[in-house]
This record gives structure tokens, sequence and C-alpha cells, in this order.
């Protein structure tokens, strides 16, 4: 069996923050551990939910840090060193509030862009070198940045969310498959 992989799905803890913009991570990670039938367990050791499995002949490791965004880093940490993974089979998943709405980037490294999770993982594990696949939640036009992340999707973007995550999902698969 090749090296495992770590994929992470950002968001807030809390039934106040379901369905909720900043934690689209959240929703696509959970949704590729339902297309995989895999199941989460609470790991309190890990700071998360933990799902294992096979996927494409390839192990991995489902995360959802059960940390709020801005301390998801030490829950990251803590499952890459448990599991003896490398950052370069990382791949965290986040919202991105500068893409319109469904738009996805993955990008193998780079900066934090002002995200607060992965500027959290970015300090705890010293490096910018892990993929990320950043899901564009809109353009933020007006009012308080915290709010619009943290407000649930519009009636309009619900209607479409099923297809950005299954976009989403998708480039996961070729992630795990890489």
């Amino acid at each position: 069996m090749e090296k495992k992989k770590l994929i992470v799905g950002l968001g807030n803890p809390g039934r106040e923050y379901e369905k909720t913009r900043h934690n689209m991570g959240y929703e696509v990670v959970k949704a590729f551990a339902e297309k995989q039938r895999l199941s989460f367990k609470r790991k309190f050791a890990l700071l998360g939910r933990v799902a294992m499995g096979v996927v494409s002949d390839k192990q991995i490791v489902l995360l959802l840090p059960t940390t709020y965004m801005n301390r998801s880093g030490s829950a990251v940490k803590r499952c890459l060193t448990r599991y003896r993974i490398g950052n370069e089979e990382l791949l965290v998943i986040v919202d991105d509030v500068d893409l319109p709405f469904g738009k996805l980037r993955m990008r193998e490294k780079g900066s934090s862009g002002g995200h607060n999770g992965l500027k959290s993982i970015e300090e705890t594990l010293g490096t910018q070198n892990y993929a990320r696949l950043r899901v564009g939640i809109s353009d933020h036009a007006e009012g308080e940045l915290a709010d619009y992340v943290l407000a649930r999707f519009t009636s309009d973007e619900s209607v479409q969310l099923p297809l950005v995550i299954e976009e989403a999902v998708d480039v996961v698969q070729r992630f795990v498959e890489s």
C-alpha cells in the first residue's frame, strides 16, 4: 500500500455553524466520506472527527477538526504525526470569500490568503508546502466579513450547492488518486 493521505475539511464545530459558508470545507469532506461509505469517529486526542479507509487502493484519513477555525493547525499537526503522513500528502479544503460562489481553485502550496484556518496550519506546521482546495463562497460585497462567512447560504446558492460540493469531491478524488 502506498503512502497515506490526509484530507482536512476546515470549519467551525457546533450546530450554530452547520451549513454556513465558513464550513464549506466540512461539507466537502463529509460528502466525500459519504460517497466512500466512511464514517467519522470523535478522536479527542486528535482534536477532531476522523474517518479512515481505502480509496482507489490508497489509505486515506479524513479529518474534521473540532477546534475553531483559527486553531485548526493543532488538529492537523496531531493527525499528521499520529498517522505518519507527510505534508506532501496533505490536502486542506477551505472556503474562499475572494472566489465567486462555486469556483474551485486547487494549489499545491501557497499563502493563507488571509484565511485564519490556513494561517493556523502554516504557523503550526511551519510551512506553506501543502495542497489546498479553495471553494468560492461568493464575492463579499458589503457589511462585516465575519457576518458574511458565518451566515447560511442564500436560497439561490443552496440550489447550486450540491453541484459545487460534487465538483469539489471530484477534485478530492483526483488528489487521492495522484
